[in-house]
Parts: structure tokens; sequence; C-alpha cells
């Protein structure tokens, strides 16, 4: 398996030229931040990375009366998506929030079991449609509160019966450090204790609402996390790519480090020589990726390009 160390020194032996420890022209810290440049270039270009077990990135929680949640910022594409609890008619519908606004009067305020969803809500964001209704909502002014030492949750004259044991609940507080997912041990009638640690809050306006089912997406992502200095002394290895998809990145870094500004590093034919490769490159593997996801078809060029799928 291809390290980022491998890929370093790849770049500062057949690219940069650049093999004096005690006097480099590129520190570590540059190659680095130019290493995750290209990665991600052909990450996005490509879309070599399709997941859909890391559960930080390809699952959301619905919860009772939401409509829209926050998007792993490493998604770059929802090729797919389903709920936890369906296992009889399959994905959810993939739309936009322009085709609701045209399609269906007040779809914000629709509730249901989701059937629809928008990857695109706004920035960061995706939407479903309907949402869940507000049905173990819990809608507090100045009347929940938090005990540490007994993980008790209360709400004065509230009503937290429809609960059971087991359920998971969102609790959103003006006691920030109460914020989060909860799992729900016992339950009474206007107060219910949780397994995870709270803090001590009197008399909140905290919102409680249970999740109602769990969406589950494949997607098109980067990397789960970016390389650092660090990785190159450890020798970490790079196991989001294929190691054949790693070899073109020292072009990649090349491009844009013959760019820096000193008399010893500026050299733009170099950068526009590596760039020409490493676009080259991009295209081998946009196409292996177009075999892999076709293999029951034959091999014929694209019209219009070099690329066999």
């Amino acid at each position: 398996m291809t390290t980022v160390a491998d890929v370093i020194n790849w770049t500062r032996e057949s690219v940069l030229d650049d093999t004096d420890p005690q006097k480099y022209l590129w520190s570590n810290t540059e190659l680095i931040h130019l290493l995750n440049r290209c990665y991600n270039e052909l990450v996005k270009s490509a879309l070599p990375i399709t997941d859909q077990t890391t559960t930080a990135i390809t699952q959301i929680k619905l919860l009772s009366n939401v409509g829209v949640y926050a998007l792993d910022s490493r998604v770059i594409q929802v090729t797919n998506a389903r709920l936890s609890s369906d296992t009889t008619f399959g994905p959810l519908n993939r739309t936009t929030e322009t085709r609701l606004n045209q399609t269906v009067s007040d779809w914000r305020n629709e509730t249901g079991t989701p059937s629809e969803y928008c990857p695109g809500a706004y920035s960061g964001y995706l939407s479903v449609y309907p949402k869940f209704d507000d049905t173990w909502e819990y809608v507090g002014s100045s009347d929940i509160s938090f005990v540490a030492l007994s993980k008790t949750i209360s709400q004065t004259g509230g009503d937290f019966s429809g609960l059971v044991v087991g359920d998971e609940v969102y609790v959103s507080d003006t006691v920030t450090a109460n914020n989060g997912y909860r799992t729900v041990v016992t339950v009474g009638t206007t107060s219910f204790t949780v397994s995870e640690t709270i803090v001590d809050g009197t008399l909140t306006s905290a919102t409680i609402r249970k999740v109602r089912d769990t969406m589950l997406m494949t997607v098109g992502r980067l990397g789960t996390a970016r390389f650092t200095v660090a990785d190159i002394v450890a020798e970490t290895e790079i196991t989001e790519m294929r190691d054949d998809h790693v070899e073109g990145l020292p072009d990649g870094i090349g491009k844009r480090a013959f760019l820096k500004p000193d008399t010893y590093t500026y050299f733009p034919q170099k950068a526009e020589y590596h760039r020409g490769l490493f676009e080259e490159f991009k295209k081998v593997v946009k196409r292996d990726i177009i075999l892999l996801n076709k293999p029951d078809k034959s091999r014929v060029p694209r019209s219009g390009t070099s690329i066999y799928y």
C-alpha cells in the first residue's frame, strides 16, 4: 500500500529534484498542502471514493418536525438514499426544491414518512419531503430541567409517556453542554432518564425531538481526513484510493509547486508540463471508474472523447 511518505519522496525525486533535506526548496508543510489540493481535485473530478459505511458521513438521523439536515462537509454527491426502517419500497426519490416549489403547495410544512430528498437544499444541507410530524417533539419554555447526578430530564406539566426505553432523542438546550443525542433509559410522565452525561440546568428553554428514522446514503466523498506532515513521519498508508490512482499525484503537486514565487522554484513551463500530465492522469482515473461501474458493456469510445467505457 502506498504511503504519504512515498508520494512526497516521489515528488521530491522525480518531479522537483529537491532531495537534499539540508536545503529543501519546498518544505514538507508546503508539499502536504499541495498533496491535499491535488488529492481532492482528483477525487472531485473522478469520484473514486464511494462510501456507504462511514456512519458520520453516510447516515442522517431524522427527527420529529425537522425537514432540513446538515450534510457532512466531505460529501461531494449523494447517489442513493433510503430509510433504515424501509425494507419494502426501496430508495427515496431524488428531487430538487425547485421542482417541489413548482408542484407541491407548502411542501415544507407537509408531514408524513419521507419519500423524497433534495441534496441541494442550500449550501451544506439536505432536505426531505415530507418531514415527520411533530409527535414526540417537546418544546420547552423555561420549564425543562436537567439533573446531572441522576441523568434526568423533566418538564413541568410535560408528558413523556410516549417515549420507550431505547428511544433516541436529540436535545437542543440553552445550556449547550446538554445538546446532542441521548438514549432513553427509563420513562415517567413528566421526566425520563438517559444513559449519557448531562449537566445541571433548571427551567431552561430546551427542545427535545425523537429520532424517527435514519437515512442511509451512498455518497461520493472527499477523504475522511486531510493529510498532515505527521503522516510523512508515520508513513501513513493512503487507503482510500487504489495504488495506481495514487501514482499521478506527484504531477498534481508539481503543477502548483513550480509556481512558488522564488528564483529557484518558479518555473511556469515545468508547472504547465506537470499540469498536462495530471490532466491526462485524471482522465485515466475517470475511465477506470466508468469501467468499474459498467462491467457489462463492451468498451466503446465516448463520443467526442478518447475515453473508452
